[in-house]
């Protein structure tokens, strides 16, 4: 991949627009992805923890302000919903993981209820990653699933909310 370029890009939107999440939050996610080519790499770790929290800092920040802004959750609740896969299969931390992932969750339904007509797609990035994620990795969540009560994974529905996501969404169809 061209992550070096990647990360120069998305870098200089967190320069150009410092109060804006989307840099942020990409950084952040490029920094996942580098994280599962080399799960062994601190710096990748600290540096997509760093981001992440950076992220989260931001898109709270514009909530502060404005409690109905339906872009900062979209972008809070996928940095949570990230951070949540990060915590669970890389650093085996289920506590912190199942913490974010309730949060991801109801970031979503509040989006859901604040979103106009045209951006209600951009909500169903969540549960597709949350589906698909839920499905593949079913026998490494199993009794937590069970536990916490957390709705089972599907796979193709997955696949497909993410399909729809890219191809309609408003603020996620570039990703």
């Amino acid at each position: 991949g061209k992550f070096d370029e990647a990360l120069q890009i998305f870098t200089s939107l967190t320069q150009a627009y410092p109060a804006d999440p989307k840099g942020h939050f990409f950084v952040a996610l490029t920094y996942r992805w580098l994280t599962r080519i080399d799960p062994e790499s601190s710096r990748y770790q600290k540096d997509f923890e760093r981001a992440a929290e950076k992220a989260k800092r931001v898109a709270k920040s514009l909530l502060d302000k404005d409690k109905t802004n339906v872009e900062a959750m979209l972008y809070l609740a996928a940095t949570y919903g990230y951070r949540a896969e990060y915590y669970n299969f890389l650093k085996n931390r289920w506590d912190k993981a199942y913490d974010d992932g309730v949060k991801m969750r109801k970031l979503l339904e509040k989006a859901e209820n604040f979103s106009a007509p045209d951006t209600t797609i951009d909500v169903q990035l969540g549960y597709g990653l949350y589906n698909y994620y839920a499905y593949v990795y079913r026998k490494r969540i199993g009794r937590w699933r069970f536990l916490f009560s957390l709705p089972k994974g599907d796979k193709k529905k997955g696949i497909e909310l993410l399909h729809t996501v890219r191809e309609k969404g408003t603020y996620l169809n570039v990703e």
